[in-house]
């Protein structure tokens, strides 16, 4: 099954739910809280979030690149079902992300923006799993 994912990059909580709203209405599957809206509002915009839409699927965009483990369970406690990481972040980044997935109920999502070998960086990321 298709799932469609929408990246909500604003920087009001009123209009990150009015169109999370919108984009559920209209079938979306998995909500992002992007980057911008969580440095904008904080981490309390994934809650906000994943209260309003419980059965969507919540994507926290932070690229992390360090902190991955307290970034990973922040999120996690936050509502989040994905984290994102740099696939560029450094292995001991990318396992802690992975730990804290795995222990929190989160997943992790690895970002490949402009990684070259993309498919072994998932390969990489696979086999911490």
């Amino acid at each position: 099954m298709t799932k469609l994912h929408y990246a909500i990059d604003v920087t009001t909580e009123d209009e990150a739910l009015r169109l999370a709203e919108i984009a559920v209405g209209r079938g979306v599957h998995i909500l992002e809280a992007g980057s911008l809206l969580v440095k904008a509002i904080g981490i309390e915009v994934v809650t906000a979030i994943k209260r309003a839409h419980p059965n969507s699927t919540v994507v926290a965009d932070l690229k992390t690149m360090d902190g991955g483990y307290l970034e990973a369970e922040l999120m996690a406690k936050a509502g989040a079902t994905h984290i994102v990481v740099m696939a560029r972040a450094h292995e001991e980044t990318l396992k802690c992300v992975v730990k804290a997935g795995t222990s929190c109920l989160a997943n992790s999502a690895l970002m490949c923006c402009s990684v070259r070998g993309r498919s072994a960086s998932l390969v990489r990321l696979k086999r911490m799993a």
